[in-house]
């Protein structure tokens, strides 16, 4: 469903699909495991996009509804894809690259401790304490890590093309700010 769902969505943007499906697909799988509730939510998600573009409104926007219902991290991606519909400003790609890299490089885990609150809340609901679970396990793994500053810029190589290819193709009008302002948000 998930490679259905790129195909959909990029259906419209033939001259990037040699480029943009790779990269995706490399992304996700080494991103993700066992997820198959959010792939099938996030493949819902995608073909409600290629839906909106082609002009499909009604059935799009019930899709990105019912995308939430597989997965509930689709609620803040549908708000920031909204969010992002009616946001005019882009930024550069250099500007972009910059500040993925300086959160990167200089981001603090220990800043994580002021959510304890809602690692709290979220711990008592059955339903998210599996994933409070799984992100302690991997704070306390990343906490012991000592990665090397190398390894971490070649970690994020596939994100930092997705945003200059993504400008590349805004210049050309292939794709809209707005799917522009998503690819910056979410390398």
């Amino acid at each position: 469903l998930f490679i259905f769902s790129l195909f959909f969505f990029l259906k419209n943007y033939k001259e990037v699909l040699w480029i943009a499906l790779p990269l995706c697909v490399a992304n996700h799988l080494i991103a993700a495991s066992n997820l198959i509730r959010w792939y099938t939510a996030i493949s819902i998600f995608l073909i409600s996009l290629g839906l909106i573009n082609r002009k499909k409104t009604l059935v799009g926007y019930i899709l990105l509804m019912l995308s939430f219902f597989f997965h509930y991290g689709m609620a803040p991606i549908g708000l920031i894809y909204l969010l992002c519909k009616n946001f005019k400003c882009v930024a550069k790609p250099f500007w972009a690259v910059v500040t993925c890299l300086a959160l990167i490089f200089l981001f603090d885990k220990s800043v994580l401790s002021h959510f304890s609150v809602l690692y709290n809340i979220f711990n008592g609901i059955g339903r998210f304490a599996m994933y409070f679970d799984h992100g302690m396990e991997r704070l306390m793994q990343q906490a012991h890590e000592t990665k090397t500053i190398a390894a971490t810029f070649f970690t994020f190589i596939p994100f930092f093309a997705f945003i200059i290819y993504g400008y590349k193709l805004k210049l050309k009008r292939i794709i809209t700010d707005c799917h522009y302002n998503l690819i910056v948000l979410a390398s």
